[in-house]
């Protein structure tokens, strides 16, 4: 009954069918799921999601052959991501090591998502950061921002200050980070900065949440030159 649902051209039925495989995580449940990667009919991304799903050791392989495959990058991130295994990490990791800017933000969200259950995975992003300002450690630093990793404060504060072509991803990451020592750098870079790290500034202020990120905007606003 699972197999037809999981072959059905219905999304209803489809899905489900996929999804309960997953669960079931069988080696045969597996070998059929691999099965229908290349079916034309199958959602391809909910078929790499029940793979993830089922923790499989098998599955978990399936999906780092795919972390290559531009299609499949992103989803294949996120699946391999709920193995939740050093493996997983190790995949991951090296995937990132060896990215194009395309791939590099799904394989370090989906390392950061790991991090409170496999330690290995803080380690993997942090080493990319010790590299230079390439889109790779972009990606792992708004990743580990996004996790709010105190440890990421002071390089952030870095790059925004270098005013490269890393500055205006640092900004954000400052605003998902929700370090309210970044108010007063923010702030400034709202009023003089390049204009993408101006809109970018303005934002992670609003994001940050906090009284004195609200007053350094409405003095944003008070101090607009009138058109």
């Amino acid at each position: 009954l699972l197999l037809s649902f999981a072959r059905s051209r219905e999304p209803m039925l489809q899905e489900p069918g996929l999804e309960a495989l997953g669960r079931l995580g069988t080696d045969e449940a597996v070998a059929t799921l691999k099965g229908l990667l290349d079916d034309r009919h199958t959602n391809r991304q909910a078929v790499l999601m029940a793979l993830g799903a089922s923790g499989h050791p098998e599955a978990a392989r399936i999906l780092e052959k795919r972390l290559q495959d531009p299609r499949d990058a992103w989803v294949a991130s996120q699946a391999l991501a709920h193995v939740a295994t050093q493996h997983a990490v190790q995949a991951l990791a090296s995937a990132l090591r060896h990215s194009d800017a395309h791939r590099a933000g799904a394989l370090a969200q989906a390392l950061s998502s790991l991090a409170d259950d496999v330690p290995e995975a803080s380690d993997a992003l942090h080493r990319v950061l010790i590299g230079p300002r390439t889109p790779i450690r972009a990606a792992a630093m708004l990743a580990l921002s996004e996790v709010h990793d105190p440890l990421v404060y002071d390089l952030l504060v870095e790059d925004v200050r270098a005013h490269g072509p890393s500055s205006a991803h640092a900004v954000i990451a400052l605003g998902r980070l929700g370090d309210p020592r970044a108010i007063p750098l923010l702030a400034a870079e709202a009023r003089e900065g390049r204009s993408d790290a101006r809109y970018s500034a303005i934002a992670a202020l609003a994001q940050l949440d906090h009284p004195l990120a609200d007053k350094a905007l409405l003095e944003l606003v008070r101090t607009a030159p009138a058109h």
